[in-house]
């Protein structure tokens, strides 16, 4: 199985200063490294303040690196080049609510994301629009909701449509399901896997849970202060806590 993103090295440095002439470096990430393989998924865990939001930055592009690189089959990936991250790398945020527009409907929202980053007809991208929303449990009705008129089970569902209307290669999931009760989050933990099975995606999952990181990923990253303290295949890195 080919290697599909690769990290080489990721850190992170905030510089704060106080006053003219001191300064202070905190180091948000140091010398993160980890290979995620095609239709595999790789849990990020750790506590807060671990480092686990700056690496998703990082990944999504949101945060450009003091050092290290970050590759795509090979291509290197910078933090400036917002189309290919839009198309090949999504993101699936905690808070659905704030991730979506309020003064949006969610068809709108979908379309937007087609209207710039294909080439499809007006025909085209609403028939996307519709299987999509099909595909994530909704239904076409769904499209001329507004986020406020939805549930929150049905906005993070929205949230996914968004993200996988591109047919993007990586899937990063920052914390997901945290603000799921626990019915809606095993359907929405169900969904996800259905997806990925069915699109051939790479997951990346960002959880405080072992629980989830077990029954979902391939492969487990453990951090601490920003440094890597475990990273094994799913079952050792249980076992080992």
């Amino acid at each position: 199985m080919s290697c599909l993103l690769r990290a080489e090295g990721l850190t992170k440095h905030y510089t704060r200063y106080q006053g003219f002439f001191r300064s202070q470096t905190q180091v948000a990430l140091s010398d993160v490294s980890f290979e995620l393989h095609e239709g595999q998924t790789l849990a990020i865990m750790g506590n807060n303040g671990s480092g686990k939001s700056t690496l998703a930055g990082i990944i999504s592009g949101a945060i450009a690196p003091t050092s290290g690189q970050l590759y795509l089959k090979d291509h290197a990936l910078h933090s400036g080049d917002y189309k290919t991250r839009a198309q090949t790398i999504r993101m699936v945020f905690q808070d659905s609510e704030a991730s979506l527009n309020p003064h949006m409907t969610i068809g709108k929202q979908l379309h937007e994301a087609l209207l710039f980053n294909t080439r499809l007809t007006h025909e085209q991208r609403n028939e996307l629009i519709r299987r999509t929303l099909l595909r994530v449990g909704l239904l076409d009705e769904h499209r001329v909701f507004y986020p406020y008129m939805m549930s929150n089970g049905q906005r993070q569902r929205a949230c996914i449509a968004r993200a996988i209307i591109l047919n993007p290669k990586v899937l990063v999931a920052d914390e997901a399901l945290a603000n799921l009760d626990t019915s809606v989050r095993a359907q929405i933990l169900n969904l996800l896997l259905d997806l990925q099975d069915e699109l051939k995606m790479s997951y990346i999952f960002i959880t405080h849970s072992h629980e989830i990181a077990q029954h979902m990923a391939d492969h487990i990253l453990e951090l601490k202060d920003g440094n890597v303290v475990n990273y094994a295949e799913t079952t050792a890195s249980i076992e080992k806590n």
